[in-house]
């Protein structure tokens, strides 16, 4: 291509989390600039944006939203955030945004483009449209295809370079990443060269080439530091990439970047300043910030030898699952993926607990794509601000969802017809110091949107295990929820089938009693979707012989 007689270049860099880094960062970005300023390459970096990804508040513990209530705004953008060694010089301009997809660059990029006035894209997007399923790699090539097409809408003159998708390292579960992303990798290669025109060039940066991570490397990566987002290594071979291209397709710089055989590594130091004090939910955690960093904290019981051991990205952890009135010893460490530091010296405190019981009688409703959930307040006396409806999904992966509720009723929607949703609540009550606290949870039944009634269970048979034990099993519709499993004293004639109330998700179960021999006990099984319960099967009476036994319906 050439470089030709351009004026001063205005290059705008495109990316997502890899691209716009974390506190304590330097970034490929930065490196990239430091070549620039080596060779003297006149360019300015642009782009509505200076700094790093901000890092997250240490907060308490603060109660679900309200449906309808208003919403916390989103964290503003820093304007730095760098590690404490990049220069203050840095033109750090640019146009990434953590969890940026290049789907959602689409409708902007030709608007960045036209505001900073740019005339070089540096493109570094794709990971997150295939890392969650918001599209495959033809998609995303699309994608790709509209942002060089929106970009040239504003610039016709528009120089490109086009970073591929690196991999990531191994996820169980997750080939089609691995596949999408050489896939797209392959095409983008091709489309770079078919896309390029004397007017407008366009180069391809084979990032993935030369940055260490993926799935060869098992669970970690040597230019990862959490088996994605480039650690200083990482961002050396990136800003490589670039100037790969930059160089041999733009004559830019008498050489590429040359990355250093010696790395600075992350400040890890030991917190300080570090505070365990009762607090409304049980012990509240703080310590003075160490730039850069996330944490580990672990805790044990005083006098135990036993830590358990837990991860937090702020400078504060509530510890929620502890005993009132027992002492605990706490440490907390530095740690940036998968690095850390040196464990601080113990702080301890007793735990309190301030809260409220979990209300009663909590009974779920099936409905298209929704629940309905009422309830009773716990006995006694308590301010409570609110309730919390906690509830899952059990039919994908991700985590639970919640919404806050007063009164003793209210529904939930949005939800997927014939999936599987486990639902709890807790309360939450306001201390005189103005501290939520939310209580313990207690927990529904499970039930199943959208698919009616629960059906009668068949064909139970028990195998003995034992004069007490039986494996029990029957046939139900994958529309139930759950199963309860019944018992009745045939040798007392007045006694009446009666359950646990324990809701058992399969369609078997070890079932065991304390007294007397199975053998002495009639079992059935009702089918469950939360309330609604169906008529129970035909009652099963265990032999004492060694073979197993079955009942039909």
């Amino acid at each position: 291509m050439g470089e030709g007689k351009r004026p001063k270049r205005r290059i705008l860099i495109l990316g997502d989390s890899i691209t716009h880094g974390g506190e304590g960062d330097y970034t490929w970005r930065y490196r990239l600039w430091e070549w620039f300023q080596q060779h003297k390459i006149d360019a300015d970096f642009v782009g509505p944006y200076t700094g790093v990804n901000r890092r997250d508040e240490p907060v308490p513990p603060q109660p679900p939203r309200l449906p309808g209530e208003y919403e916390t705004p989103p964290k503003d953008r820093i304007p730095w955030g760098y590690n404490v060694n990049v220069s203050h010089h840095f033109d750090s301009s640019h146009f990434a945004t953590w969890g940026y997809q290049a789907k959602q660059a689409t409708s902007v990029i030709g608007d960045a483009v036209r505001q900073s006035n740019a005339t070089m894209l540096l493109s570094l997007v794709g990971f997150n449209d295939l890392g969650w399923f918001v599209n495959d790699a033809n998609g995303t090539m699309k994608s790709i295809e509209t942002i060089l097409q929106e970009c040239r809408k504003a610039n016709p003159t528009m120089e490109f370079v086009f970073g591929n998708v690196v991999q990531r390292s191994k996820m169980d579960g997750r080939q089609d990443l691995i596949d999408n992303t050489n896939l797209l990798n392959k095409l983008l290669k091709t489309a770079a060269s078919d896309w390029n025109s004397t007017k407008s060039p366009v180069s391809y940066a084979d990032v993935a080439s030369l940055y260490e991570c993926g799935p060869e490397y098992g669970e970690r990566c040597p230019a990862a530091y959490d088996g994605l987002h480039p650690n200083a290594l990482g961002e050396y071979q990136i800003a490589k990439a670039f100037s790969n291209a930059l160089h041999t397709d733009f004559a830019l710089g008498e050489r590429p970047v040359e990355i250093p055989t010696w790395i600075p590594a992350r400040d890890l130091r030991a917190p300080s300043h570090i505070v365990v004090e009762g607090a409304p939910m049980g012990l509240a955690v703080t310590w003075k910030h160490v730039f850069g960093a996330e944490y580990d904290y672990r805790r044990r019981e005083k006098g135990q030898s036993k830590w358990s051991e837990h991860q937090i990205a702020t400078n504060r952890a509530d510890l929620a699952d502890t005993n009132p009135g027992t002492g605990y010893e706490v440490q907390i460490r530095s740690r940036h993926g998968y690095e850390n530091g040196s464990w601080s010296d113990s702080c301890s405190a007793i735990a309190t607990r301030d809260t409220a019981p979990p209300p009663r009688n909590i009974k779920v409703f099936p409905a298209n794509s929704s629940f309905s959930i009422s309830w009773d307040p716990p006995a006694g006396h308590w301010n409570i601000e609110r309730y919390e409806i906690l509830w899952a999904d059990q039919d994908v992966q991700g985590f639970p969802s919640n919404q806050g509720a007063r009164g003793n009723a209210t529904v939930v929607h949005g939800l997927t017809n014939g999936h599987r949703i486990q639902a709890g609540m807790r309360t939450w009550t306001r201390s005189s110091n103005g501290l939520y606290g939310g209580g313990e949870y207690a927990f529904a039944r499970p039930l199943r949107l959208g698919v009616g009634s629960p059906q009668r269970p068949s064909h139970l048979e028990a195998r003995r295990v034992d004069d007490r034990t039986i494996d029990l099993s029957w046939r139900g519709r994958g529309s139930n929820a759950g199963y309860l499993i019944y018992l009745r004293n045939v040798s007392e004639a007045s006694d009446v089938a009666t359950t646990d109330g324990q809701v058992v998700a399969d369609t078997s179960k070890t079932v065991a009693v304390m007294f007397g021999n199975i053998w002495d006990f009639e079992i059935s099984v009702s089918a469950i979707n939360g309330e609604e319960e169906s008529q129970r099967s035909a009652g099963l009476v265990p032999e004492k012989a060694e073979r197993s036994c079955r009942r039909g319906d």
